[in-house]
């Protein structure tokens, strides 16, 4: 019987790829001019909205309408601070939005 005993290397060899990936498409889309993975920036970390979003039934719904409509109008998390639409900043795809949500949750 033969045993995959490279499997484990290759996986680990692609996780990094993808964690690497997501964070560049985060900078893509001018995410990290506003949020950081564990500082508080003008925006909270990523680390905060994972604990804030995780095991939420609507989490994907609810960050994918925020991530690619803003909220210029309306403040949000701290009460203070607002999204900025695409207007000033580069549109995401529903596709984008799912890459960047489960990167964010993952953190």
């Amino acid at each position: 019987m033969k045993t995959w005993t490279a499997a484990p290397a290759v996986l680990a060899l692609l996780v990094p790829l993808a964690v690497m990936a997501n964070e560049q498409l985060a900078k893509e889309k001018q995410c990290d001019q506003c949020h950081k993975v564990a500082e508080p920036s003008k925006g909270p970390s990523w680390h905060l909205v994972a604990q804030r979003w995780k095991g939420r039934a609507n989490a994907q719904e609810l960050l994918t309408k925020q991530i690619q409509d803003g909220n210029a109008s309306t403040p949000h998390w701290s009460g203070k601070v607002t999204m900025p639409d695409t207007t000033k900043r580069p549109p995401v795809s529903n596709a984008e939005a799912h890459e960047l949500i489960a990167w964010i949750l993952a953190q």
